[in-house]
Protein backbone atom coordinates (compact mmCIF):
# COMPACT_ATOMS: atom_id res chain seq x y z
CA UNK A 1 0.00 0.00 0.00
CA UNK A 2 1.28 3.11 -1.03
CA UNK A 3 0.50 6.29 1.25
CA UNK A 4 0.18 9.75 -0.29
CA UNK A 5 0.09 13.00 1.38
CA UNK A 6 -1.84 16.03 1.09
CA UNK A 7 -1.39 18.42 -1.58
CA UNK A 8 1.00 21.03 0.17
CA UNK A 9 -1.21 23.65 -1.24
CA UNK A 10 -3.77 22.94 1.59
CA UNK A 11 -4.42 25.65 4.63
CA UNK A 12 -2.52 23.94 7.18
CA UNK A 13 1.44 24.57 7.40
CA UNK A 14 3.85 22.84 5.47
CA UNK A 15 5.90 21.95 8.76
CA UNK A 16 2.58 19.64 9.76
CA UNK A 17 1.49 18.62 6.82
CA UNK A 18 5.59 16.96 6.65
CA UNK A 19 5.07 15.93 10.28
CA UNK A 20 1.80 14.19 9.50
CA UNK A 21 3.11 12.25 6.45
CA UNK A 22 6.22 10.91 8.54
CA UNK A 23 3.92 9.71 10.83
CA UNK A 24 1.48 8.30 8.88
CA UNK A 25 4.05 6.64 6.67
CA UNK A 26 5.74 5.33 10.04
CA UNK A 27 2.42 3.42 10.89
CA UNK A 28 1.27 2.15 7.15
CA UNK A 29 4.77 0.40 7.47
CA UNK A 30 4.57 -0.55 10.74
CA UNK A 31 1.12 -2.39 9.86
CA UNK A 32 2.51 -3.59 6.15
CA UNK A 33 5.19 -5.70 8.53
CA UNK A 34 2.78 -7.06 11.16
CA UNK A 35 0.96 -8.26 7.85
CA UNK A 36 3.75 -9.89 5.95
CA UNK A 37 5.13 -11.75 9.36
CA UNK A 38 1.67 -12.86 10.31
CA UNK A 39 1.64 -14.09 6.62
CA UNK A 40 4.52 -15.69 6.98
CA UNK A 41 3.40 -17.56 10.38
CA UNK A 42 -0.08 -18.56 8.91
CA UNK A 43 1.98 -20.15 5.93
CA UNK A 44 4.11 -22.15 8.23
CA UNK A 45 1.63 -23.37 10.25
CA UNK A 46 -0.08 -24.74 6.77
CA UNK A 47 2.71 -25.95 5.94
CA UNK A 48 3.28 -28.50 8.88
CA UNK A 49 -0.43 -28.90 8.99
CA UNK A 50 -0.68 -30.70 5.56
CA UNK A 51 3.09 -32.20 5.83
CA UNK A 52 1.56 -33.92 8.77
CA UNK A 53 -1.87 -34.57 7.36
CA UNK A 54 0.26 -36.00 4.28
CA UNK A 55 2.28 -38.20 7.19
CA UNK A 56 -0.92 -39.55 8.93
CA UNK A 57 -2.77 -40.20 5.45
CA UNK A 58 1.28 -42.69 4.61
CA UNK A 59 1.25 -44.25 7.89
CA UNK A 60 -2.63 -45.14 7.54
CA UNK A 61 -1.93 -47.22 4.19
CA UNK A 62 1.38 -48.55 5.40
CA UNK A 63 -0.54 -49.74 8.10
CA UNK A 64 -3.27 -51.44 5.81
CA UNK A 65 -0.68 -52.96 3.46
CA UNK A 66 1.35 -54.07 6.65
CA UNK A 67 -2.18 -55.39 7.88
CA UNK A 68 -3.09 -57.05 4.53
CA UNK A 69 -0.03 -58.71 4.06
CA UNK A 70 -0.11 -60.43 7.68
CA UNK A 71 -3.83 -62.00 6.29
CA UNK A 72 -2.19 -63.12 2.97
CA UNK A 73 -3.87 -60.59 0.87
CA UNK A 74 -2.60 -58.79 -2.09
CA UNK A 75 -0.93 -55.23 -1.29
CA UNK A 76 -1.73 -53.65 -4.45
CA UNK A 77 -5.74 -54.40 -3.23
CA UNK A 78 -5.44 -52.33 -0.26
CA UNK A 79 -6.12 -48.73 0.10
Amino acid sequence: MIYECPPSDTPIRQADVSQYCDATHGMVELVEAARRTSARAVNSLMTRTYWEIGRRIVERKQYGAERALRRGADPASVG
